[in-house]
């Protein structure tokens, strides 16, 4: 029995006092321990955290049966008081808790697991034993030595997988211009790809762009050690957040904001116009777009704000008088609807690669059942949420049925509660987010507008009450439980007629070619023509059908926006954008009138949209609606369609949901003129009933294992560096002594070494050993990166110049390339060798004496450089 177990005995008990400082949880290792000593604390103290009855039930229950997995089965009993608020004893009985005796005013109570009768296969496999116990799932593999520029960085000096590491490696070499998609699972760290740019290289900014502010200010914490000035921006009332926000705008337009955090909403609106400023300078370096996914979803809480990124992008990109910035695009799903969807915004200039190495969620265990009707399922819902685990998440379709459930929950005694919706407004969605994330409420009711961005790591378990319209969506939602790497579980109840609802909910995805028409007549009628022969329009224009219903409806913005992506998605026209009002445009004598005809044109700008027609047929219904923009629309609804089928085949236990779901995400190569390669996935499954039916364990499959994806990087050597390759891509360079050899001797290596990596050696191939041996030297060099590949494996390296250094007499195969291929190589390559090595293809001679390519001594060239 562990030390904060009987703390927490002693205090239910009454035979311990408070510990000092028992305000705060930080003492207790099990998250469940501290989410019940916090609800203790608030008993009857009237605020939001004071729990009732069955709130102490259920957080009681998570302790006993949690420490009763920890004892291997042994069943822990603890002393209870026997009076309000507590549970009575009948309300202990419906959480699965036995009273096994009484003493004056305290119950001794003991938790038994839950083997609903109503769940096919609970009574062989408990359903709740696992996630209790938190058993440990995710698998990445080892984790793989990091490049020495990670050695800077404490808790990044490995890369959790190789899919992290080409994610990274792909973004320090992409070439200007291009677009990035990094799709990773939950817990592989695309959130490094995102800060390193910004962390290897001071100079510029990168912005990137989070689903919520929570997320903001989690990256903004883990930041705080190498940036020295607030990173994250978002809305707030106080004044300290307006002089906050104030702060990152003017560093951003003075050029030392290395890294922003902030919403799609912040960026299109109040930090644009110094975002703008600073693509001015040439000195924006990258966009990121963080849970992307986002971009390609509709439904309950759509932000159309992350679709009108790419108008903004593609000015951004206008704007920059060099080198065109980077884009970055993470996502940890990634479908091929969603993969279109975000190859047609921001895919151009180009190129577009994917960094995609994706092994299914094994953390969830699948349980489905039908129920007869809304009231059986009521009952078993309510059953669930008294003996599973906290926190958990309740997902339903419908506002009306979120908030219908909370006021059941109310009803039954759990005050931790609350409910998300797309309808919950800004203060009380932040409001929500900070007491889930300080473990102050135990069940969230929500429909999809809940999630997005949402990395609470020890969310146990997540039900259905009802049925997903999309596999996607389920996926995404399930996938809110155990982010932690641990066990979590899956439950999702449904009804006959839950599967009309989904059906409905899928159509509605996506716009009718007949209303999306007259959407786009009464956009375009409003339109200003700009000299520069693009468009600007209004997206509050008003439909003919819907005259007295959608004025001034932020419904009727986001359907407008919709029918503008659904053009683009077309090609018929192409989404683009203007910089935002300046406050000092104008002349004003009076500072207030001034203001107020600022915020005006503020107003008047938020509901403008700039595009340009790409296909003069766009009012032809009858051709243009009828074919092109039918076709994509088609295209979409069947893939929105095998979305729906993939679900309700998810319902069964015919297939394992490892199938299933890797059917929705592994994506075939595309050939034809703009071939794209194509994405495996790795199946995983923590249990289902299609694997529970046939006997089969849960399973976690290997990480896939990407290569490099750029041909080409545009990293160049240094122009002097680049004359000693004689117009060749071959450069040899003999060591008569070893690299270790002597003090001074080492150091004038050294010295060599740091000297190649200024001129713009990206990769050092070695031994791992020479690695090693080497690393501290080019660890110091500021603004410089190089990336370490242990042996030599050339499709591992990526196609930026490389120093390959061997020290043994025997090379490995394909080190030196062919006389007839020296031409040919990908990227310059600098063999740093021994000066007696043979030749692999006439081992009777030594390779300095049959080398056509360019060679040096190191003491040669160290005295030509001045070294």
């Amino acid at each position: 029995m562990n030390d904060e177990f009987q703390l927490l005995r002693e205090l239910l008990a009454g035979r311990s006092r408070w510990p000092d400082g028992a305000g705060t949880d930080h003492r207790f290792r099990d998250r469940c321990n501290g989410r019940l000593f916090r609800a203790l604390r608030h008993i009857g103290s009237g605020s939001p955290e004071s729990p009732g009855a069955a709130d102490l039930a259920a957080l009681v229950r998570h302790v006993l049966r949690r420490e009763q997995e920890s004892q291997d089965g042994a069943s822990p009993l603890v002393a209870v008081p026997d009076a309000p608020p507590w549970p009575s004893r009948e309300q202990w009985r419906r959480f699965g808790i036995e009273v096994r005796a009484t003493a004056t005013g305290l119950l001794h109570i003991v938790a038994r697991p839950w083997c609903p009768p109503w769940l096919q296969g609970a009574a062989h496999h408990p359903p709740d034993r696992e996630v209790f116990a938190e058993r440990p799932r995710r698998s990445y593999g080892l984790d793989l030595p990091g490049d020495p520029f990670l050695d800077a960085l404490p808790g990044w000096r490995s890369y959790r997988c190789s899919g992290q590491r080409e994610g990274v490696r792909s973004l320090l070499t992409a070439p200007e211009g291009s677009t990035l998609v990094v799709n990773l699972p939950t817990g592989a760290g695309k959130s490094l790809c995102a800060q390193v740019a910004s962390l290897v290289d001071p100079k510029g900014l990168s912005v990137v762009v989070v689903p919520t502010t929570a997320l903001a200010l989690d990256q903004e914490r883990a930041l705080e050690p190498f940036i020295g000035h607030p990173t994250a921006y978002f809305g707030g009332t106080t004044q300290a957040d307006v002089e906050r926000n104030g702060g990152i705008r003017e560093r951003i337009r003075e050029g030392t904001q290395r890294i922003v955090f902030t919403s799609p909403e912040s960026l299109l609106r109040s930090l644009a116009g110094a975002v703008y400023a600073t693509a001015r300078l040439g000195l924006l370096r990258l966009l990121v777009v963080d849970e992307a996914h986002i971009i390609d979803q509709w439904g309950d809480g759509f932000r159309s704000e992350f679709q009108e990124l790419a108008g903004l992008r593609r000015d951004l990109l206008r704007s920059c008088p060099g080198e065109p910035f980077r884009t970055l695009l993470l996502t940890g799903t990634l479908t091929s609807s969603c993969l279109d969807t975000l190859e047609t915004l921001f895919g151009r200039p180009g190129p577009l690669g994917v960094v995609s190495s994706v092994q299914l969620r094994p953390e969830p265990s699948y349980w489905v059942a039908d129920c007869r009707d809304e009231e059986e399922r009521r009952e078993r819902v309510l059953e669930s949420l008294r003996l599973l685990p906290r926190p958990l998440i309740l997902y339903v379709s419908a506002v009306e049925d979120a908030n219908a459930w909370l006021s059941n929950l109310r009803g039954e005694g759990f005050l931790r509660a609350a409910v998300v919706t797309g309808q919950t407004g800004a203060v009380d969605r932040s409001e929500i987010i900070r007491r889930w994330q300080y473990d102050d409420l135990d069940a969230v009711v929500a429909t999809s507008a809940f999630g997005l961005g949402m990395d609470k790591g020890d969310v146990r378990a997540v039900i259905h009450a009802c049925i997903p319209e999309h596999i996607d969506r389920f996926y995404q939602e399930v996938g809110r439980g155990g982010r932690d790497g641990k066990a979590s579980l899956s439950l999702l109840l449904h009804t006959p007629s839950d599967r009309a609802v989904a059906s409905d909910l899928n159509q509605k995805a996506i716009i009718s070619v007949e209303k999306g028409f007259e959407r786009w007549k009464a956009i375009f009628h409003g339109r200003t023509e700009l000299p520069d022969g693009r468009v600007r329009v209004r997206v509050d224009s008003v439909p003919s059908y819907g005259y007295g219903v959608f004025e001034n409806s932020s419904y009727n913005v986001a359907w407008n926006v919709r029918t503008l992506t659904l053009l683009s998605r077309a090609g018929i026209i192409e989404l683009d954008a203007q910089p935002p009002p300046s406050p000092d445009e104008g002349e004003e004598s009076d500072p207030i009138d001034a203001e107020e005809r600022h915020q005006s044109e503020l107003d008047r700008h938020r509901n403008e949209r700039v595009l340009r027609i790409l296909d003069e047929g766009h009012l032809d219904f009858g051709n243009t609606w009828t074919t092109t923009i039918e076709g994509s629309r088609r295209l979409g609804d069947r893939t929105t369609r095998n979305g729906l089928r993939l679900m309700f085949e998810a319902l069964s236990p015919g297939r394992c949901l490892a199938d299933v779901f890797a059917e929705a995400y592994t994506l075939p190569d595309r050939g034809g003129d703009s071939p794209r390669p194509g994405v495996a996935t790795s199946r995983s499954c923590g249990g289902c009933p299609a694997c529970r039916r046939s006997g089969r364990a849960a399973f976690v499959g290997a990480m896939p294992d990407p290569l490099p994806i750029w041909q080409r990087t545009g990293l160049v050597l240094d122009e002097e560096l680049a004359r000693m390759f004689g117009g060749g891509s071959l450069l040899f360079l003999f060591d008569d002594r070893s690299m270790d050899h002597g003090p001074a001797e080492r150091q004038r290596r050294e010295r060599m070494l740091r000297w190649l990596i200024a001129k713009g050696v990206r990769t050092i191939a070695a031994p791992p050993a020479v690695l090693d041996r080497i690393r501290p030297v080019v660890r110091p060099m500021e603004g410089c990166f190089v990336f370490f590949n242990p042996g030599w494996q050339p499709l591992r390296l990526p196609r930026v110049p490389t120093l390959a250094i061997w020290t043994e007499e025997q090379l490995p195969p394909g080190l030196v390339p062919a006389a007839d291929r020296c031409d040919r190589l990908l990227a310059p390559r600098v063999l740093w060798l021994p000066a007696e090595v043979r030749d692999p293809a006439k081992p009777h001679c030594r390779l300095r004496d049959t080398v056509r390519a360019p060679s040096f001594r190191i003491e040669e060239l160290c005295m030509r450089i001045g070294l």
